[in-house]
């Protein structure tokens, strides 16, 4: 008897179809500009431009069972310092 191939996702971070990643509470009422996937340091994440001028990093951690989102704010005016 054949064995099945199983369908592995291609996606960079793990979610369901239909429910999309969580937003943090601090930029709820901002805007998505762009979501792309980065890596950063090993761990895969879903890294979010808002309007306002900040940054959401989404990934899920597997060891505690959540969903981790990381905030950042002014990474634009801090870039441009540089």
């Amino acid at each position: 008897m054949p064995r099945k191939k199983y369908y592995k996702s291609k996606k960079i971070i793990e979610t369901y179809d239909y429910l999309p990643p969580p937003r943090s509470r601090v930029y709820a009422n901002s805007t998505i500009i762009k979501e792309e996937p980065v890596k950063v340091g090993g761990n895969k994440y879903l890294m979010r431009t808002l309007s306002c001028g900040g940054i959401e990093l989404v990934r899920y951690d597997h060891t505690a069972n959540k969903w981790a989102v990381l905030c950042f704010s002014g990474i634009e005016t801090q870039a441009e310092a540089a």
